[in-house]
């Protein structure tokens, strides 16, 4: 065997290096021959000759091309920079906090390049994983394996702990999410997890079957331990997050410029997960908890008297820093918890027409306008 030919089958780290190939070479999980695209989300032969046959073909350069579309900002310590026209005509640059952009890319981004829009993001903010307490995340994976095996491994005793790979396949189209609860499940156990994707990629499998997007590697019976737990987990959160991301294409393709959150109907003693998935497709969490922010719904109207008197006693008690929103049935209640002081309206199962009248009103409160799913729009009056 000539030494170009042993090179060849290796994977060279140098490549990240190079100018043709850093922006999307990354090795392959699980096989040191291959090399893995992370635009076309797919593995090539570990030699030179190989990746540049690759580069040239017309679907990478087309993925290229979406991947390099987002526009190159020039960030500095506070924001980016942005220019504008003045009222003289004028262009002007000037400084975009951090949060004021986010938004910005996320109203006028497409599901496409959502991607390229959470690399733009981590770079100007934390990881979201950041956000996660590791102590809630650690005495959650507890709880699960406990309830999944609370006593014997007889399966685990028949495989052993001889160390072994087992390689994760995506087999639907959509983004993935849920990658810290997945990790915190097998470092557990005493397994290692790597990636082939980043976590918030959309993965069209293009009439693919599946797709490998990562690998665990350790002893066999603990990977098979915690492999039920810790697929349960990744599917859900990447199924919420695909459905949230649904939901957000609606609303950019009618153009407008609300807000789509998340509601507190989440699965008992999985919320932490659910709204982190919510937080990884760009959905706003509306509150966490009961704590969070304070709603009043009609049996709590009901219960106080009034709208006024609920909305009183709910701010003696919660004090200037805990918002308060009111649940409305009609435009006259909504109008009434406004002049009470609330902060947030939240018409209740309007229809799209009266939303839109609504909609339209010369007002200076913020209002909710619920849909009948699982989704709250927020819009400014």
């Amino acid at each position: 065997m000539t030494k170009w030919a042993k090179y060849g089958k290796i994977y060279n780290a140098k490549w990240e290096e190079d100018e043709d190939l850093k922006n999307w070479i990354r090795p392959a999980v699980g096989d040191k021959t291959r090399a893995f695209c992370r635009f076309c989300k797919c593995e090539i032969r570990a030699h030179r000759s190989d990746l540049n046959s690759h580069a040239a073909t017309s679907k990478h350069k087309r993925n290229s091309d979406r991947h390099s579309s987002c526009q190159t900002i020039a960030l500095n310590d506070v924001g980016a920079k942005r220019t504008r026209k003045s009222k003289d005509n004028v262009m002007e640059t000037e400084l975009q906090e951090p949060g004021e952009y986010a938004v910005q890319i996320d109203c006028n981004s497409s599901a496409l390049t959502v991607d390229q829009l959470q690399e733009l993001q981590l770079e100007m903010f934390h990881d979201l994983r950041d956000a996660l307490p590791p102590q809630a995340v650690s005495n959650l994976v507890k709880l699960w394996l406990n309830e999944d095996i609370p006593s014997f491994d007889f399966g685990g005793m028949v495989v052993g702990n001889e160390t072994k790979c087992a390689h994760l396949f995506m087999k639907s189209t959509g983004f993935l999410s849920g990658v810290p609860f997945f990790e915190a499940v097998f470092k557990e156990l005493g397994c290692k997890v790597s990636w082939c994707i980043d976590e918030g990629d959309y993965i069209n499998l293009n009439r693919k079957s599946k797709i490998k997007i990562g690998a665990v590697e350790g002893p066999c019976r603990r990977i098979l331990l915690g492999e039920r737990t810790a697929l349960n987990c990744l599917a859900r959160t990447s199924g919420i997050t695909t459905l949230a991301q649904t939901y957000q294409e609606i609303v950019k393709g009618k153009e407008w410029k609300g807000c789509v959150a998340g509601t507190r109907k989440t699965t008992p003693g999985f919320r932490l997960v659910e709204k982190y998935a919510l937080l990884v497709a760009g959905i706003d969490t509306h509150r966490y908890n009961l704590s969070t922010m304070v709603m009043l719904k009609d049996n709590h109207i009901n219960a106080a008297g009034s709208i006024q008197q609920a909305v009183q006693k709910a701010k003696a008690a919660a004090g200037f820093s805990v918002k308060i929103e009111v649940e409305c049935s009609s435009l006259f209640d909504g109008l009434e918890a406004a002049r009470a002081g609330a902060d947030i309206v939240m018409f209740d199962n309007f229809t799209s027409q009266v939303s839109s009248i609504i909609s339209n009103l010369s007002c200076k409160q913020r209002f909710w306008s619920q849909t009948l799913n699982n989704l709250s729009v927020l819009s400014y009056l």
